[in-house]
């Protein structure tokens, strides 16, 4: 539900990309479009949200904060051709029946169920949604919901603080970038991370992203899920212990290579995140 229309006509009229833009993207079938030459332009549409019945989730951000708020998203990524431009900026309120009260022993998975359940419907292909909201109830500030091709962004962290970098990272997962080990990447994973340390990418994730960016965000399920899926399930298979943890010593001759696969960031143990990785199911962070 769009409430304050008044406002969000006047944002749309300033944010808005030109008539003859628009129109020029829409009959070319491309919308990811250069400002200038090797510099690609993605449009955003930026929601605040507010809820009925969870108040210290509801957004704080005016357009002033969201402009300053993807000025920092873009000092990275116009390092590596691409911009984040708003398109509009939109007043999102989520009722009491959408969206319950957050439950005292909140758990991630729940309240991921709960973001997927809200996130705007799929519209136009190639325009990216980000939902702002205060704070996420958990210790995570950011995640992209691949089955809505949306992204949620916690305007402040658990420690109360504001990081940017956070919201570049979850961009790259729309882009159709994994996690990789690497401590000074962009989509290092893990939450033992230092976020303000995670500034670059490598060219090879650069031109997946350009590549990515011509079709818009990745949603939806790929095409080799139930492969994967088959092989997610030999592996927990052979949990001997049950600790939800597979170790290399565990793991059978035959399964050898696919547990290689699979151990990014090569420990010798595989647990959720790394097989939510492989699925691509991407976590809250």
């Amino acid at each position: 539900m769009i409430v304050n229309p008044l406002s969000v006509r006047k944002m749309w009229c300033k944010y808005s990309l030109p008539l003859g833009l628009l129109l020029l993207t829409y009959f070319s079938g491309v919308h990811a479009t250069d400002r200038h030459e090797g510099l690609l332009t993605l449009p955003v549409r930026v929601h605040l949200m507010s809820f009925e019945a969870a108040e210290t989730l509801n957004s704080t951000f005016e357009a002033p904060q969201v402009e300053r708020l993807f000025t920092d998203v873009n000092a990275l990524w116009k390092q590596w051709g691409i911009e984040w431009q708003l398109e509009s900026i939109v007043y999102t309120r989520v009722s009491a029946a959408q969206f319950p009260s957050i439950a005292i022993d909140e758990g991630r998975k729940s309240f991921r169920e709960k973001l997927v359940a809200i996130s705007p419907k799929i519209g136009q292909k190639r325009l990216w949604q980000v939902c702002l909201i205060r704070r996420f109830p958990i210790p995570a500030s950011g995640v992209y919901l691949r089955e809505t091709g949306t992204v949620f962004y916690g305007e402040l962290n658990k420690h109360g603080e504001s990081q940017p970098v956070v919201l570049a990272h979850e961009l790259g997962h729309s882009l159709g970038l994994d996690h990789v080990p690497d401590a000074s990447n962009l989509m290092q994973g893990g939450s033992s991370k230092n976020p303000s340390l995670t500034t670059n990418l490598d060219a090879v994730q650069i031109r997946a992203a350009k590549v990515q960016a011509n079709h818009g965000p990745v949603a939806g399920a790929r095409l080799d899920d139930e492969r994967k899926l088959a092989i997610v399930r030999r592996l927990r298979q052979m949990d001997r212990n049950g600790d939800g943890v597979v170790v290399r010593a565990e793991v059978a001759p035959p399964a050898r290579k696919a547990f290689e696969l699979l151990d990014y960031d090569r420990n010798g143990a595989l647990d959720d995140e790394e097989f939510d990785h492989f699925l691509g199911v991407y976590r809250l962070e």
